[in-house]
């Protein structure tokens, strides 16, 4: 019998506690397959992919000289943002082979670095969408004050009109005192959405953004 994550532990409790139906999708040989089916007011059937953010060499590296009073590595900073984007291309092709642009699909993220990863909302924002990027203009004249000629999202786009569409949204998974709670990223772009008004029977809270990205912006938390 396979040995189950704590990421994939805590999925299935939260499932239970809500009473939502769930289903393990049973591994096949040579083929990527995700994780679950959910049926969320017993009808939408939605495809999941559970990662589970791990402790990385580096943050063990960061860990072991912390514990021997050592001088930290100079090169280490917080990743939380590039995880999420590595976890998007590798949970990409798992839920287009499953998925089949018939259901929407989530890709449920719980952070097990006990913190180190800082992972926040602002890493997935910048994760699915790209980095936030400020173009300044500094004059030559020593008069003239610097402008601020946009504020935006950079270059590291994960989800676009174009790219990584079958994800419907990113999921934060988190658990305090063994009682776990999800809170949903919207992908404003997905070819196939998670209907709001559903997915409240499965998460805590709801996040989304306006569909025009020319202009930086942060989440706007969506109300029941």
């Amino acid at each position: 019998m396979e040995n189950k994550t704590i990421s994939e532990q805590l999925f299935e409790n939260l499932c239970t506690i809500r009473d939502i139906k769930f289903e393990p999708i049973p591994r096949v040989k040579d083929f990527r397959t995700p994780d679950y089916r959910i049926w969320l007011k017993t009808t939408e059937e939605i495809i999941v992919e559970v990662k589970q953010m791990d402790l990385s060499k580096e943050d063990l590296h960061f860990i072991d000289h912390v514990r021997k009073g050592k001088e930290v590595p100079s090169g280490f900073r917080a990743t939380g943002h590039i995880r999420i984007r590595n976890i998007i291309t590798s949970a990409h092709s798992q839920l287009k082979n499953f998925s089949k642009g018939l259901y929407p699909a989530i890709i449920v993220i719980y952070d097990n670095t006990g913190g180190l990863s800082h992972l926040d909302h602002e890493d997935i924002l910048n994760g699915m969408y790209g980095n936030e990027t400020v173009v300044v203009n500094f004059s030559q004249a020593p008069d003239v004050a610097s402008e601020l000629v946009s504020h935006k999202f950079g270059g590291k786009q994960k989800l676009t009109p174009y790219h990584n569409r079958v994800v419907s949204a990113i999921a934060l998974l988190t658990a305090e005192n063994n009682s776990p709670k999800l809170n949903i990223f919207h992908n404003i772009y997905t070819e196939l959405p998670v209907n709001p008004h559903i997915a409240w029977q499965i998460a805590e809270k709801q996040y989304t953004l306006q569909l025009d990205l020319s202009t930086y912006q942060f989440w706007s938390e969506i109300t029941p």
